[in-house]
């Protein structure tokens, strides 16, 4: 059945999310020589040199980090059901996409399905 992530779990995805993304970022200011203005100035994309990576590890960083806080304050913030994403009913699980009109036919609510998940329903009690 279908029940809301936690708290945890969005703050979970949100960190981690941000920390990747910065990850990439870093590794993309230590390994590579910028890109097209790089490749321009030196021949290549890639830095051959140890000590040319070792220097750009202070700004890599700064960009990084930066780019990390930006996406956890922007990009991986948590919202509520923006047009075109994909809705699902918690009661019936029924799924449409977002319309404007957030009842279900059942009596439920569509929820955003990026802040749901699938549990295993456990063993129906034996009373």
């Amino acid at each position: 059945m279908w029940v809301k992530k936690s708290a945890e779990e969005l703050q979970k995805r949100r960190l981690l999310g941000s920390f990747a993304l910065g990850t990439i970022i870093f590794l993309g200011c230590v390994f590579t020589n910028g890109g097209g203005i790089g490749y321009v100035r030196t021949g290549t994309y890639f830095k051959h040199q140890l000590t040319d990576m070792v220097d750009s590890v202070p700004i890599a960083l700064l960009i990084s980090t930066i780019t990390g806080l930006i996406s956890y304050w922007f990009v991986f913030r948590e919202y509520t059901s923006p047009k075109g994403d994909a809705l699902i009913c918690p009661k019936c699980e029924k799924t449409k996409f977002d319309d404007g009109t957030l009842d279900c036919p059942c009596g439920g609510h569509f929820e955003d399905i990026k802040m749901m998940k699938w549990v295993t329903p456990s063993e129906p009690s034996q009373k």
